[in-house]
């Protein structure tokens, strides 16, 4: 039975039991463990993304150093949205993804979400495994990871991509709440053709989305004469 993964991963108040240095470390262990127990061979690869929470990069830190530390290599694409992670996995042929994000919760927390080979979320009985594991990992101290901006182009040639038509002569107001997609969303609206006006763009906040700009705001700002 699980009891660290609920209905969308690992989440917690960052800092504290689970997401403290030293569990999260452990986490990132079991994992590459567990792809070794599934018959992973060689050097195990892991793509890892993270929002724009403050304490998202020392969460991706301690989950690089267990990660490491059983062999694995960690592919850091910055701060993307989780749809990032989950399409960068089966777009490079990694073994694994984590999401470092808790999505709409308050500021003070964070989560971890962890997506198998295929970009899909794990198993009950995987996170079940892992859970086990995490209980005998060693912890260790987390490491830097440099990050990888061509996976943040990746993802964006994605997006652009999947449009049916390009967006040239189009000006678009993007409010993008200071959240995940702050840097890629304005991006893939421009590689479209659009003219992008961006908004609520901050790249480390204590407080994302809560400066969003209303709908009717957005729907205000000046078209072009």
């Amino acid at each position: 039975m699980r009891s660290l993964f609920g209905t969308d991963g690992i989440r917690g108040k960052a800092g504290e039991y689970p997401l403290d240095p030293a569990t999260v470390s452990r986490i990132g262990a079991a994992l590459a463990v567990s792809l070794r127990d599934r018959g992973r061979t060689g050097t195990l690869s892991v793509v890892v993304g993270c929002d724009t929470r403050v304490s998202s990069p020392g969460i991706v830190a301690a989950l690089a150093g267990g990660l490491r530390a059983v062999g694995a290599e960690v592919r850091f694409a910055g701060v993307v949205p989780t749809p990032a992670v989950a399409h960068l996995v089966k777009a490079l042929g990694a073994d694994a993804g984590i999401s470092v994000s808790a999505s709409h919760n308050a500021w003070p927390d964070n989560g971890i979400k962890i997506f198998s080979w295929e970009g899909k979320k794990l198993p009950d009985a995987v996170e079940a495994r892992i859970e086990k594991l995490i209980s005998t990992a060693e912890a260790v101290a987390p490491i830097e990871v440099p990050e990888d901006p061509a996976l943040a182009d990746l993802y964006e040639t994605h997006l652009v991509d999947t449009l049916p038509a390009r967006l040239d002569g189009l000006r678009i107001v993007v409010d993008c709440a200071n959240g995940a997609a702050f840097r890629v969303a304005p991006e893939a609206f421009r590689r479209a053709g659009a003219e992008v006006i961006p908004l609520a763009r901050s790249p480390r906040t204590v407080a994302t989305s809560t400066r969003a700009a209303a709908p009717s705001t957005l729907m205000r700002w000046p078209r072009p004469s």
